[in-house]
């Protein structure tokens, strides 16, 4: 049976990566996120690794992982290596150290094509988002909306513009009025 449009979902950087893992000669299933191998302190500490058998290919943060420089990621290996057809070369995704202490992986951030670390998304900036220079990064049109809280805890709703920018809108998935 075919469907109807489905709409882009925003991936949550701060999700679970569940991986099995050999741990005290016991198969377990390891939380990549919350494990000692992404601890970090700063965006430094943390790198971006493709988390498939294949190398990733491309720069949608659902195909890496987010470790520290020195973790060694074994865990991430799979045994046989299966054929990979070979990446064509792309960006990678940022690594960065979450407001848990864990490194997290988010797509680059755009604003008119160009890199942003400046704009507001569902990633990056949530606290600057309702002020009145906040300037959106691009979305892709057919994006669901979202709501987010930002580091305050206060609950952000976004949705894509026709225009391909993020608004931060009064009403709508967060069923709030801004304050």
């Amino acid at each position: 049976m075919a469907c109807g449009p489905c709409q882009l979902v925003e991936l949550d950087p701060l999700a679970p990566i569940l991986k099995p893992a050999c741990i005290d000669q016991r198969c377990s299933l390891l939380d990549l996120r919350a494990a000692a191998l992404s601890n970090c302190k700063a965006d430094t500490d943390c790198k971006a690794v493709g988390q498939g058998c294949c190398p990733p290919y491309s720069a949608d943060p659902s195909e890496y992982a987010a470790l520290r420089p020195d973790a060694d990621a074994g865990v991430l290996s799979c045994f046989p290596i299966p054929p990979c057809v070979p990446p064509q070369p792309h960006a990678q995704p940022l690594a960065y150290c979450a407001r848990d202490a864990h490194c997290a992986v988010r797509r680059r951030e755009t604003a008119a094509g160009t890199d942003s670390s400046s704009c507001y998304s569902p990633t990056q900036n949530l606290e600057h988002a309702y002020d009145t220079a906040a300037m959106g990064c691009d979305c892709t049109a057919g994006t669901a909306p979202v709501c987010r809280a930002d580091a305050s805890g206060r609950e952000v709703g976004l949705t894509c513009s026709d225009a391909g920018r993020w608004l931060a809108v009064q009403d709508g998935p967060c069923g709030q009025t801004k304050p």
